[in-house]
């Protein structure tokens, strides 16, 4: 596969990024289900938090 000069790639990340956005506009499932999974793991990142913190206080 060729290699993709700065700027094509760029482009393509734009298309992605723009296409994502429209899935989010006009799917309300998947607005629904990336607020469900940035729930889940803004918990799991609490509690690694959480679990790191107590494990320093008890050395």
């Amino acid at each position: 596969m060729p290699k993709q000069s700065p700027s094509v790639r760029w482009e393509q990340k734009d298309r992605d990024e723009a296409f994502e956005i429209y899935l989010l506009e006009h799917a309300p499932v998947l607005r629904e289900y990336y607020a469900a999974q940035h729930s889940a793991f803004s918990q799991l990142e609490e509690d690694a938090y959480v679990r790191i913190l107590i494990q320093h206080q008890t050395i």
